[in-house]
């Protein structure tokens, strides 16, 4: 029986700078796979850690307006930051397709200079 491998998402991965010193690379396929944790979770769904994740659902049947727009910026800002210290949230965008019931949300994030 033949091996299978796996795919494995890691962040342990260390190199020299010129000065000798250790520096952390950051699998940015594993942060951006994070972030899709952290926003498809709900709070309270991961058993041991409840207030992981982010209240995206809680949401869904909600108008679109201008005040929901910035309750949920706010709400996967700080979803993500909480729970990825490598990220820094630029800005969040919407764009509604109300044709198809559904809206888009993209996240624009730079990588802590800490980590990188």
């Amino acid at each position: 029986m033949p091996i299978q491998q796996q795919e494995v998402w890691s962040d342990i991965n260390f190199v020299q700078d010129a000065q000798g010193r250790l520096k952390k690379l950051v699998n940015v396929d594993s942060v951006i796979a994070s972030i899709d944790s952290i926003l498809r979770t709900n709070r309270g769904e991961r058993w041991g850690l409840p207030q992981f994740g982010c209240n995206l659902t809680g949401l869904l049947h909600e108008n679109m307006n201008s005040t929901m727009e910035k309750y949920a910026t706010q709400e996967i800002k700080e979803a993500i930051e909480t729970w990825d210290d490598r990220v820094i949230v630029q800005q969040v965008k919407f764009f509604a397709d109300p044709d198809n019931n559904s809206i888009d949300v993209t996240v624009l994030f730079e990588i802590g200079r800490a980590h990188v």
